[in-house]
């Protein structure tokens, strides 16, 4: 199920009825309330085929609060894989001093904060916290050194989470089904 912009996590957790989930030629799975007539009728290889990339945005607000003046509204992105994986490699710290490093190289821990700002910094399309100008009027060199700045932690938790949900790594995304039944 994709969430639409004005949905969070809570309002699908609090959605008064469960999606309905039909068998149709037999094996193939389909939601009939989010397809039209002619889409129904596609098989998965047909759904498969004609799949596009997507990248998907929605709004959030910060509340007002101390160290903002007023609500502040942000445009997220979902990411992409690559996104996701330089993200994950610029989080890593490897462990060990100087010649272990050497030998262990594929050895590393990862900084969840860091992990979690650095997702926040690039997630955030408007406003871009990685342009000149922001970096420049806070005095910092990246956007995640802007995310801890101006952001508390939870929030950066939060704003980290609706980004990943986008990007399809939340509960609703994918559903298994047992077809034995």
């Amino acid at each position: 199920m994709l969430r639409g912009a004005q949905m969070s996590t809570k309002d699908i957790a609090m959605a008064p009825e469960e999606v309905v989930v039909d068998i149709v030629n037999e094996d193939i799975l389909v939601d009939p309330a989010n397809q039209t007539e002619p889409e129904k009728q596609m098989t998965a290889l047909q759904v498969l085929l004609s799949a596009t990339p997507v990248r998907q945005t929605a709004k959030l607000r910060i509340r007002k609060r101390a160290g903002l003046a007023q609500d502040l509204v942000l445009t997220i992105k979902s990411l992409t894989d690559g996104e996701f994986k330089s993200i994950g490699e610029q989080a890593e710290t490897p462990t060990g001093n100087r010649n272990d490093r050497r030998r262990a190289a594929k050895e590393a821990t990862t900084d969840n904060n860091l992990f979690l700002r650095l997702i926040v910094a690039r997630g955030i399309m408007d406003p871009n916290l990685n342009s000149n100008e922001v970096l420049d009027a806070h005095g910092v060199p990246t956007g995640d050194v802007i995310v801890q700045k101006i952001f508390l932690p939870g929030e950066v938790a939060r704003i980290a989470e609706e980004i990943m949900a986008l990007s399809g790594w939340d509960d609703q995304a994918v559903e298994l089904e047992d077809l034995e039944s």
